[in-house]
């Protein structure tokens, strides 16, 4: 499993987008589908699965789109990933020090090494700003 799969990309393009845009109004679906160049209803099921996890609100109607729940400091890569991505997966990617030799050996060849993946959990939204 490659860890940042599209949809993750997308994830965090869209959080990226909505923490440089940060204001009280909620910014359309469509707007965010064609500024960041994904399609929308691609768009709309990775952002049901960050709603679910409280990252973002969302809200119906003529006024209504997605804005962060929470502060860009407050919102790690591994949030919007752990959101859009099976969970359990990600944990046992997580896990390097209990794999065997040979799932170690794939790890390092796959993500060169743990300190990537490490890296990668602990940024926030707000460093990448």
């Amino acid at each position: 499993m490659k860890l940042l799969t599209r949809t993750s990309l997308y994830g965090v393009k869209a959080l990226l987008y909505l923490a440089e845009y940060q204001s009280n109004d909620y910014i359309p679906i469509n707007q965010l589908s064609i500024n960041l160049d994904i399609p929308f209803h691609y768009l709309t099921k990775i952002l049901q699965s960050l709603n679910k996890d409280g990252l973002i609100e969302t809200k119906k109607g003529l006024k209504g789109g997605v804005k962060l729940h929470k502060s860009p400091c407050e919102i790690k890569l591994s949030d919007i990933i752990g959101a859009v991505e099976n969970k359990h997966l990600i944990n046992k990617q997580l896990d390097f020090e209990n794999k065997s030799k040979y799932q170690k050996l794939d790890y390092l060849l796959k993500y060169g090494n743990k300190d990537n993946l490490k890296s990668i959990y602990e940024t926030t939204l707000d460093s990448l700003l």
